[in-house]
């Protein structure tokens, strides 16, 4: 920090502690993966600082030790091959198909002619990129509850005076439509609901109101078992997707029994995994370790486009 003076030392530390460590006192919350993404433009000035740091004790090496030219280019070489290969782990991602299992897994389970109510970009963005633009499940049609996106509004943002229009419009478009309704999240009150693990059924045609049933189709077993209760997936938005789904499972395991899901079942050099399903379980905030967890039956999007549509 020689060649900046003192001066510049102090504005580079204020530089890196303010965007950074101040700033999550300030907030005064977690830094956990869903805020780390909802903020993540604001610590750009620390990361800034932190390269000049590096590029000056870059220079600083190569002057205490009195590298040559060549030197210089080949040590830059490695510390650039080692950015590349730590940023390659998150970013070469060309075997990433999480989305595509837990789309197929809600579509290839709804009902015939379902209708789809669909909330946050958790679950509407791959949801809907699958189902308009590669064509799974046409006979599907979905709605986002706030009328946000997707052009067949319920309710015009713009033109509703509260929240309360637009759960009146849920509770009409159950009413109305005589084929099945699901709700991702936000199911309206009033109607019997049948939990099937990654949305919920408003069923209109059950006496009992209050009544709520889990039932769980094997699709939906499959992708809770393979993809959900027996892994952990690498990238925030993964893991953020994973962890809401699970907070929503031990919601229902709380509300009544949990069916059970098969022993595990080997075959042919492969393994199915199929784990435990308790209330405990599905409470639980990560899946225990097992050996099952060494066995990943995945399949590829191309199979998953095949069965989906």
């Amino acid at each position: 920090m020689a060649a900046v003076g003192p001066s510049g030392a102090a504005a580079l530390t204020l530089a890196f502690v303010m965007p950074s460590f101040v700033l999550l006192l300030l907030l005064g919350f977690d830094y956990d993966a869903l805020h780390k993404h909802l903020l993540h433009v604001y610590p750009l000035p620390a990361y800034g600082v932190a390269a000049l740091w590096a590029g000056l004790g870059f220079h600083w090496l190569g002057e205490r030790f009195a590298w040559g030219r060549w030197s210089r280019a080949a040590a830059a070489a490695a510390l650039l091959a080692a950015i590349a290969g730590v940023g390659s782990l998150w970013n070469l991602r060309a075997g990433y198909d999480w989305t595509a299992r837990y789309v197929g897994a809600v579509l290839r389970s709804l009902p015939p002619d379902a209708r789809l109510v669909l909330v946050g970009d958790t679950e509407l963005g791959p949801v809907a990129y699958y189902h308009l633009i590669e064509n799974w499940r046409p006979d599907v049609t979905l709605y986002q509850s706030q009328g946000l996106l997707l052009g067949n509004r319920l309710v015009h943002p713009m033109r509703i005076a509260d929240d309360q229009a637009a759960r009146d419009e849920l509770r009409g478009l159950v009413e109305r439509e005589s084929a099945p309704v699901a709700f991702v999240q936000s199911t309206p009150e009033g109607y019997a609901q049948r939990h099937r693990g990654l949305y919920v059924l408003a069923d209109k045609s059950v006496t009992d109101r209050d009544a709520v049933s889990v039932e769980l189709p094997d699709e939906v077993r499959r992708f809770l078992d393979e993809s959900l209760l027996a892994r952990d997936e690498r990238d925030p938005w993964s893991r953020l997707a994973q962890a809401s789904l699970r907070e929503r499972l031990g919601g229902v395991s709380r509300s009544g029994s949990t069916p059970r899901a098969a022993p595990i079942r080997r075959r042919r050099g492969r393994c199915r995994v199929s784990l435990r399903t308790t209330p405990a379980r599905l409470a639980s905030p990560r899946p225990a370790r097992q050996p099952a967890r060494l066995c990943r039956a995945r399949r590829s999007p191309a199979t998953w486009r095949k069965h989906a549509t």
